[in-house]
């Protein structure tokens, strides 16, 4: 078995692929999952990113929030040096490689003999 994860139906060899396993003639799986998403660049606040969101996720968010500072310190940072984004994003793969969860994204995965 190959396992082809997370690669997103935006990524520029998405459809490539895709052939590439059809006319393989292997069997395969494809389903979708819900991506780690993030903005390229937001030119608003934070908080008006929040207003933005739909009341149902403003109401979710506000209640995990605080469920979160219940268990323990919870801080929020806005990263604004970009000199400094790399130590953020090491300490959020740090924290995402232990977690229990499978990764997320499109998984294609293609059955070999079988």
């Amino acid at each position: 078995m190959i396992d082809l994860s997370s690669i997103p139906v935006e990524h520029h060899n998405y459809d490539d692929i895709c052939e590439a396993v059809a006319k393989s003639k292997l069997k395969n799986v494809q389903y979708f999952c819900f991506p780690n998403w993030f903005m390229e660049s937001i030119d608003y606040s934070s908080e008006t990113y929040f207003k933005l969101r739909s009341k149902n996720l403003r109401a979710s968010i506000k209640k995990n929030v605080r469920n979160a500072k219940n268990k323990g310190n919870l801080e929020f940072i806005m990263v604004r040096n970009l000199d400094a984004i790399d130590e953020y994003i090491n300490q959020y793969r740090a924290v995402y490689s232990k977690s229990w969860k499978e990764r997320k994204g499109l998984v294609m995965n293609i059955l070999l003999n079988g």
